[in-house]
């Protein structure tokens, strides 16, 4: 089978590695982002954490012979020539799992209208095989920090899951006839490889590696914030004016939580104007830049203007450790992937993305690839 190096594009980040957010959504500060993710960082750790919600955004099963004949063909000959449609340093993904996959998560989103789902089929292959290559990419930085997974862990995530339902019975029986999958699939497919991820990250986040203090820095805040709107461009004097007011108030000591719930203009007024704790990427570029240049307890000095209007300020908490998300990007970079001829690499925009190591090696497959065996 053929492969070839695929161009890079820059990547729009979907948050392969997203930041809680605990409080009030702020839909006119939170960037607009695409409701899949590129290659799936923490969609499975969700999954097991709050089980059936999460579950509806990741790898569904679908009902006994349900695959078009298409997929039919390339399973079959995933079965009959064990090739692999994708490599990563070395660590093959099989065009039989590929092929599974893809069926199973287009059959989701076919009977999931009311999830609003409009994804190309190149959208859905990059889903697919961007997810199945990080978990081949997981095992081996598993490795590299000495992290393996123990039967408690696994245990334990799966009675998580499983208390979602009333009954282990109710559990296996919603999971086969709603998408075809055996509770033993499930926990293979999403649970195994979600457990490996969270011990991958927290080993990398206590890791004393010289190597890893590039990644460190602040990774989330806590703010809040007082947005006045600006509907009509020409009363755009009067509303900074009013701002200027408020915020001089707060600088004056009234306080913030009870001024937002006075003045403000979104959603967030009702809790104070707390926007919860966020990572970069989540607000837009005016207001992340401010809110992440502050300390924690300070007010930003002079109003922030974004898109949506004038904006006061206050950080209230920040955390400090090592980026996971960059520190993955790095490794997806700067790793050996091949992907076969005619499938789109999931990781085309990702590469030009901004890095703090190497760049990748993308390279030229041979005709043929050696033999692989299905993942699991």
């Amino acid at each position: 089978m053929e492969q070839h190096e695929h161009e890079q594009q820059p990547v729009h980040e979907e948050t392969t590695h997203e930041q809680p957010v605990t409080s009030q959504e702020s839909p006119t500060v939170r960037t607009q982002r695409s409701p899949w993710i590129l290659f799936g960082v923490g969609i499975a750790a969700g999954v097991v954490i709050c089980g059936a919600v999460l579950f509806t955004t990741v790898f569904r099963g679908t009902e006994p012979g349900s695959d078009s004949k298409v997929a039919g063909f390339f399973t079959n000959l995933g079965n009959t020539f064990k090739g692999s449609v994708a490599s990563i340093n070395g660590s093959s993904v099989s065009y039989a799992k590929y092929v599974s996959d893809l069926a199973t998560l287009k059959k989701f989103v076919e009977n999931t209208p009311e999830a609003g789902f409009n994804f190309s089929d190149e959208e859905l292959s990059d889903q697919v095989l961007s997810r199945l290559l990080i978990n081949e990419l997981m095992k081996q930085m598993a490795e590299d920090l000495g992290v393996s997974t123990s039967k408690e862990d696994i245990e334990k995530a799966r009675q998580d899951f499983l208390s979602q339902f009333e009954t282990e019975e109710a559990a296996a029986k919603e999971l086969q006839e709603r998408y075809g999958w055996t509770l033993e699939d499930f926990m293979n497919n999403v649970v195994k490889p979600a457990v490996l991820e969270g011990k991958v990250s927290e080993a990398f986040a206590s890791s004393t590696n010289p190597e890893f203090e590039k990644y460190g820095g602040v990774q989330q805040v806590r703010a809040r914030h007082i947005l006045f709107k600006v509907d009509d461009p020409e009363k755009e004097a009067a509303v900074k004016k009013q701002a200027e007011s408020v915020l001089q108030q707060i600088k004056d000591g009234a306080d913030f939580a009870e001024m937002a719930k006075k003045h403000g203009s979104d959603g967030t007024k009702d809790t104070g104007g707390d926007l919860g704790f966020f990572g970069r990427g989540a607000m837009v570029p005016e207001f992340e830049l401010a809110a992440f240049a502050l300390d924690a307890g300070e007010l930003s000095q002079e109003l922030v203007k974004t898109q949506f209007g004038y904006h006061i300020i206050k950080t209230e908490e920040v955390q400090r450790g090592l980026n996971f998300q960059q520190y993955l990007i790095d490794r997806v970079k700067s790793s050996n992937i091949k992907i076969d001829k005619g499938v789109h690499n999931p990781f085309e925009e990702l590469m030009n993305q901004p890095s703090v190591s190497d760049e990748p090696v993308v390279e030229v497959a041979p005709e043929e690839t050696a033999p692989v065996e299905e993942n699991s």
